[in-house]
């Protein structure tokens, strides 16, 4: 009889925890129109919005990024806190019995999707995030790489905002240079902490040096550290994009494709280089170019009517950038690209390819997509 017994008083104690859990989280956590925050950042991660990550367009036209900016800075020790997840042996227990068991009120969300929330909240939040880079400061030094990452990006996002982190940054740098290869897990690492400087501009002129060490053979961060030089040196682009002029010098291409990506609007002037990069008959020249275009997304004008020529393409591959790119405009793109144009691709034979029409429909005509029932 001691064992039952046992296993009820266990049974009840989670049961009382788990109710806790539910009544701080519901009655503390920020709500939007009656419903969490953290539902409606579930929500945007879901619906992609944050395409690019750290792209300049922050999708703010979409119900969840409305949501974030309404309750602002407010959301913030949330949104830290997210960032922060990390699994433990008896988080993943619970998370599997509240799997089994749904009416325990415990998040069933792991680590990754805390983390995605977490981006994506900053990233609508833009610069009003400021008042998070204290504690993204501390999370440099964290000792999970992933934890750092996405504090290093989530700096990005704040962008010029405040340069309190740049000491910490370079700190990074330094330490991140010293293990340069081709390739490894420190490369992500190296991204967000080059993005965050490069989105500082001239102010974060003191970690020249070290990035240009990161521009050069044999790094495996050399188009990312060419665009944030370029961002904070105000260096020209000339001699950063013109292999794109000559696609078929494929090596001298692909990083001239990358850097131009990477400097998302600032490549702007890369734009009709990349347009005319869509007529090769090269398969990775043309998607490789569509997802720079998406990364830049200015001068809708130009690309969009060639962008959208490979909505109804027979080759398959440059679908899922065209339908990103398009997204990557959101509402701006309506002038050129109609719902017929996107509807045949919902039920293309291709699962990302479905969900991409799926949030391009929904980011470019909402209205359409409701009465569809797009989910």
């Amino acid at each position: 009889m001691a064992k039952p017994q046992f296993a009820l008083k266990i049974a009840a104690a989670l049961l009382a925890v788990c109710a806790a859990v539910w009544m701080v989280r519901h009655f503390s956590e920020p709500s939007y129109q009656g419903k969490l925050l953290s539902a409606w950042l579930d929500d945007g991660v879901r619906n992609g919005d944050m395409m690019w990550f750290g792209g300049e367009s922050r999708g703010c036209d979409s119900q969840p990024a409305q949501a974030v900016l309404a309750v602002g800075p407010c959301g913030i020790p949330l949104l830290l806190s997210l960032l922060r997840g990390k699994d433990t042996a008896l988080q993943k227990k619970l998370r599997d019995l509240a799997q089994k068991y749904k009416w325990i009120p415990i998040d069933r969300h792991n680590p990754d999707d805390l983390h995605a929330m977490a981006c994506y909240g900053f990233w609508v939040l833009g610069p009003a995030g400021k008042s998070a880079v204290p504690q993204l400061i501390i999370l440099l030094d964290d000792d999970d790489a992933g934890v750092r990452t996405l504090a290093a990006y989530v700096l990005s996002f704040i962008g010029p905002a405040d340069t309190a982190a740049l000491p910490a940054l370079e700190k990074r740098l330094i330490a991140l240079s010293q293990t340069i290869s081709p390739g490894g897990d420190w490369q992500g690492e190296a991204h967000g902490v080059l993005r965050a400087m490069g989105e500082m501009g001239p102010r974060a002129r003191s970690a020249l040096p070290q990035i240009s060490l990161l521009s050069q053979p044999p790094s495996g961060a050399i188009a990312w550290a060419r665009a944030a030089r370029i961002k904070i040196s105000g260096e020209g682009l000339d001699s950063a994009i013109g292999p794109l002029k000559n696609p078929s010098a494929i090596a001298d291409w692909r990083l001239a494709r990358a850097v131009a990506t990477d400097l998302g609007t600032n490549a702007a002037p890369a734009v009709a280089l990349l347009v005319a990069n869509l007529q090769s008959t090269n398969e990775e020249v043309q998607s490789s170019a569509l997802f720079a275009l998406a990364g830049i997304h200015a001068h809708p004008d130009l690309c969009l009517p060639a962008i959208t020529d490979f909505l109804s393409s027979s080759n398959h591959l440059p679908r899922l950038p065209a339908l990103l790119a398009i997204c990557a405009f959101g509402r701006a793109a309506t002038q050129w690209v109609s719902i017929s144009q996107i509807t045949p691709c919902l039920t293309d034979d291709d699962g990302l390819r479905r969900q991409a029409a799926t949030n391009a429909l929904r980011r470019l005509y909402p209205e359409a997509a409701a009465k569809l029932s797009v989910k």
